[in-house]
């Protein structure tokens, strides 16, 4: 609009002009002032004509802006959540083969979870009893219970009787004892014993002698006679010669 008002008033000023200078042309020049209109207008003509030939740039109407459109704010919406659908299990599909292999009217059992192996109960294996082994001692087939001692001397007595029975041949000796060769020598340990009925040493290394009397030497102790007095023991080794077998069982 404002472009349009400018252009309208040169156009009038233009219009002026040349009307001026039309006037000016008609009329006859005074002697003395006839110098100045003449450059006037001769001015205005050169600056009508440059702008004339500068009119038809300047008159161009530009295109007409376009008016200015109010942007209205869009109002913010609140999307809502969709509610979360439940989503149906897909019904496991049976092949061909597994459904001609099954009878008609049974259902098809469900698989088992592969994570979780069925654990299969295995059969307690029995358990060996221990039976612990030990010396027993028997004077004509009648056992003795006897506390033996913990020494090499017992061990390897007990070693040479889990092999065979040791039996020995025994012979009455000083009127309170029973002596008789074991056949081989066991490691022994001799000190000065005072011994007593029931009192069973090595002697020498190589022999075993089982009291009903008391008697003091160097022997090596390896046990004693349990549950037995001085003349029980008297009445089974007193009377003569016995054997005596030792076994490990």
């Amino acid at each position: 609009m404002r472009f349009k008002k400018i252009t309208a008033l040169f156009l009038v000023i233009m219009l002026a002009v040349l009307s001026l200078s039309a006037c000016g042309a008609g009329a006859e020049p005074e002697p003395v002032q006839s110098a100045a209109p003449a450059a006037v207008s001769e001015n205005s003509a050169q600056e009508a004509s440059s702008q004339a030939e500068v009119l038809p740039e300047e008159t161009a109407e530009p295109e007409p802006e376009a008016p200015a459109v109010e942007t209205e704010e869009t109002p913010s919406v609140e999307i809502e959540e969709a509610p979360a659908v439940e989503t149906e299990e897909t019904p496991e599909v049976v092949s061909a083969e597994d459904e001609s292999s099954e009878e008609p009217g049974t259902a098809s059992p469900e698989p088992d979870d592969p994570d979780e192996i069925p654990e299969v109960p295995t059969e307690a294996e029995p358990e060996e009893e221990t039976v612990e082994k030990t010396l027993h001692f028997y004077v004509n087939n009648t056992e003795l219970a006897v506390n033996w001692e913990r020494n090499a001397s017992v061990d390897a007595l007990a070693e040479l009787a889990a092999a065979a029975p040791v039996t020995i041949q025994m012979s009455m000796y000083g009127g309170f004892e029973q002596v008789g060769p074991i056949g081989t020598r066991l490691p022994s340990n001799d000190v000065q014993t005072s011994t007593s009925a029931g009192d069973i040493v090595l002697y020498s290394g190589s022999q075993i002698v089982v009291f009903y009397g008391s008697n003091s030497w160097a022997y090596t102790r390896l046990g004693k006679v349990a549950g037995k007095t001085a003349s029980e023991m008297a009445d089974l080794l007193s009377n003569g010669d016995v054997t005596v077998t030792i076994s490990y069982e």
